[in-house]
């Protein structure tokens, strides 16, 4: 009985300790964010679009969002990556093209190289066009793919380990410089401007 005393209490204080982000975020983001609970989950709603905060344990959790009726993860609301600069003709491009192939070093850092894995998955499974490579041989076994191979039709989007984070453009290759642990919230933006949640780091009306 007192454990299960205990982890209510835990609970209670990861949900107390939420809101009052959420609240914060209220107050300096020039969308509206809405924060309300229930008996199952915590909700953000984001202009026309619903958050759900979904509790991994261990004090950590993800944001998701139902896109093409798949469960996508989320490290940050749109508001919180709005700050990264990034060229506008990003979203044009992902969305003209037939494949988008997602391509990085494979001698960078073992964090590097997970975090971009992690973002690979979440592209696939909000866009649905993706492919993996990397722009040398590697273990995986994957296609060697740089910028000098994009096509409009099968761009490229070049995970680029840089001490600058932001993201260009380089004829139909798009090149994503950002620290290992900037990696995520780069992602976040790329998906909230594909699908129009962000225009050019502005909440879409």
């Amino acid at each position: 009985m007192a454990r299960k005393v205990d982890e209510e209490a835990k609970r209670h204080r990861r949900v107390i300790i939420f809101s009052l982000i959420m609240i914060f975020l209220m107050v300096f983001s020039v969308a509206s964010v809405v924060v309300y609970n229930d008996d199952s989950a915590n909700r953000m709603q984001y202009g026309d679009y619903e958050f759900q905060f979904k509790d991994l344990g261990g004090g950590n959790g993800v944001l998701t969002l139902q896109m093409n009726g798949r469960e996508v993860e989320f490290q940050n609301l749109p508001v919180q990556v709005a700050y990264i600069a990034m060229d506008p003709q990003v979203p044009y491009l992902m969305r003209s093209a037939q494949q988008v192939i997602l391509t990085t070093d494979s001698n960078n850092t073992e964090f590097h190289l997970q975090n971009v894995d992690y973002a690979r998955l979440q592209l696939a499974l909000a866009i649905q066009k993706t492919a993996n490579a990397y722009t040398q041989v590697s273990d995986a076994g994957l296609p060697i793919i740089t910028c000098d191979d994009a096509t409009p039709q099968n761009i490229v989007l070049y995970f680029n380990q840089s001490n600058t984070t932001a993201v260009t453009v380089d004829g139909s290759c798009i090149i994503v410089n950002a620290e290992s642990t900037d990696i995520l919230r780069v992602k976040d933006r790329i998906i909230f401007e594909y699908f129009g949640i962000l225009v050019d780091g502005v909440a879409a009306e």
